[in-house]
């Protein structure tokens, strides 16, 4: 069962949309769906991008656990050393927040194990083709973020993953396409892949959710 990278697209971004919207069930009910979904094509990503984000998780857990108003923990172990403690309210909004980020992570993933590169530009190739009547180029932007896929994929090559750093990632973001010299320029070809009917059945889907949550 293959969809159209637009499909794809669209639902991690109907997923970045439905974790602050859901209730608590529905939101096990799409975990356990992307669970499966993850399990079905072995992707392998996600827990890499778990342990990257440790350190934000870990913050982020430890703001909402003592800087949202409630009712403070009883017993709390370091009362004795420290004036302050978490409430019952933080913990759970933290909570909750992890649980939100794990689920666009994983959705991540699971797009990047599924489609390939030259399908992932495809895709935000034609997203964006309309904005060509308000005079964006999506050939330029498809390019750059070729570009851009493929030099960090030379950078991991050469350099330790751990050492690369974010300013390699804004000069190949920055990267002026009309100074490239011709002995490093790469072809870029897209390929037309027409939307099935599994294709339409998912965007009606989307489309169906979105206008029953937005009316609810």
């Amino acid at each position: 069962m293959r969809f159209h990278p637009v499909t794809k697209i669209l639902g991690l971004i109907l997923i970045a949309i439905g974790v602050y919207q859901l209730s608590p069930i529905l939101m096990v009910l799409l975990s356990l769906c992307l669970l499966a979904a993850m399990l079905l094509h072995s992707v392998k990503q996600w827990f890499p991008m778990l342990k990257r984000m440790r350190w934000l998780f870990l913050s982020m857990f430890l703001i909402y656990a003592f800087n949202t108003p409630g009712e403070f923990v009883r017993d709390w172990p370091l009362s004795g050393w420290v004036d302050w403690s978490p409430t019952y309210e933080g913990l759970q909004a933290g909570g909750l927040q992890l649980v939100r980020l794990m689920m666009m992570l994983a959705g991540v993933a699971l797009m990047m194990a599924t489609t390939p590169i030259p399908s992932m530009i495809e895709g935000f190739y034609v997203l964006l083709k309309p904005l060509q009547y308000i005079g964006m180029n999506p050939e330029r932007f498809a390019a750059r973020l070729c570009l851009t896929l493929h030099y960090i994929e030379l950078n991991n090559l050469q350099r330790d993953r751990q050492s690369a750093s974010h300013s390699n990632w804004q000069q190949f973001l920055n990267m002026d396409l009309d100074k490239i010299t011709s002995s490093n320029l790469k072809v870029i070809t897209l390929e037309n892949h027409r939307l099935s009917y599994l294709d339409y059945v998912a965007l009606f889907v989307m489309c169906a959710l979105l206008i029953w949550k937005w009316q609810a």
